[in-house]
C-alpha cells in the first residue's frame, strides 16, 4: 500500500480503510502527512508556547499552564515569521498563531537542513523550562560528507528562576524580554520572561546536512523556536 504525497507544502490527512480476512470492516486509520522543505521546523513542533493575553486554554509552554504573551513578544519584535538577529546570526520566528504548536521540545529529533548550509557557527533560539539555571544537552551536526560533530548547547530558564537572577547563564544572549507571562486560565503572572540565543562553532569548510537534538537534557526541558547557521 502506498500514497503519493501532495507537492504543495502543508499538513494532509490520509484515510485508510481495512477489511479483515473474514470480511469484517475494521476501524478507519487516519495518517497525517507533512510536506515541507528541508530546514522547515513546523513538522517537528510539539509544544504550544505562546498565548493571547486574556485567552484561556491556548499555550502551555512549561507543562504547568504558563506561556509567553503574544502581545509582549510582538512588542519585543517577535511576531509570526519575523526576522531577528542575535549574535550576528539571523533567525526566523515561528510563523504560528497563539495557541498553535510553535517550538520543539528536544527529544532526539533529526531535522534535515537546506542544501549548502555552511557557516562558522550554529545557533538556537529558545529557553528552558522547569530547570534552573537552565537545560543543556548534546546536539549532533551531520555534514554532507558523512562526518558528524557534537556540540553542547544550553539555554537558560525562561524566567531565570522566577527572578532569582537578572543575568542569563551559559553565555546566552537575551533575544527578547517580556514583563509577564500568561496562564491557561486567562490570567497573567508578573514575572519577567525571556527568549535566549545560544551558539557554537562548526567545523570550517563543511556543509551541514542535518541537526539532531538531544535525546535527553540534564534537567527540565529544552525548547527550540528556531535554528540558524551562519
Amino acid at each position: 500500500m502506498s500514497s503519493t504525497a501532495p507537492t504543495a507544502e502543508g499538513r494532509y490527512l490520509v484515510k485508510f480503510s481495512f477489511v479483515s480476512q473474514t470480511g469484517v470492516n475494521l476501524p478507519q486509520v487516519v495518517v497525517e502527512i507533512d510536506v515541507a522543505r528541508p530546514g522547515d521546523l513546523w513538522p517537528y513542533y510539539n509544544n504550544a508556547g505562546v498565548s493571547n493575553d486574556g485567552a484561556a486554554n491556548e499555550g502551555d509552554f512549561d507543562g504547568d499552564g504558563w506561556s509567553y504573551s503574544a502581545q509582549r513578544l510582538a512588542a519585543a519584535g517577535l511576531t509570526p515569521a519575523a526576522s531577528v538577529t542575535v549574535d550576528s546570526l539571523q533567525y526566523t520566528w515561528p510563523d504560528a498563531q497563539p495557541g498553535e504548536l510553535n517550538n520543539i521540545e528536544a527529544g532526539g529529533q533529526t531535522i534535515p537542513l537546506p542544501a549548502n548550509s555552511g557557516g562558522a557557527s550554529i545557533g538556537i533560539l529558545g529557553s528552558a523550562t522547569n530547570a534552573y539555571p537552565g537545560s543543556q544537552g548534546t546536539f549532533r551536526v551531520t555534514y554532507t560528507d558523512g562526518t558528524t560533530q557534537e556540540v553542547n548547547l544550553a539555554l537558560s530558564d525562561w524566567t531565570l528562576g522566577g527572578g532569582a537572577s537578572s543575568t542569563p547563564f551559559f553565555g546566552n544572549t537575551i533575544a527578547a524580554t517580556t514583563a509577564y507571562r500568561d496562564t491557561t486560565s486567562g490570567g497573567r503572572d508578573n514575572i519577567t520572561t525571556y527568549v535566549f540565543g545560544a551558539s557554537a562553532a562548526l567545523t570550517p569548510g563543511k556543509a551541514a546536512q542535518s541537526i539532531t537534538l538531544p535525546a535527553s537534557v540534564d534537567q527540565g526541558q529544552l525548547h527550540v523556536f528556531a535554528f540558524s547557521i551562519g
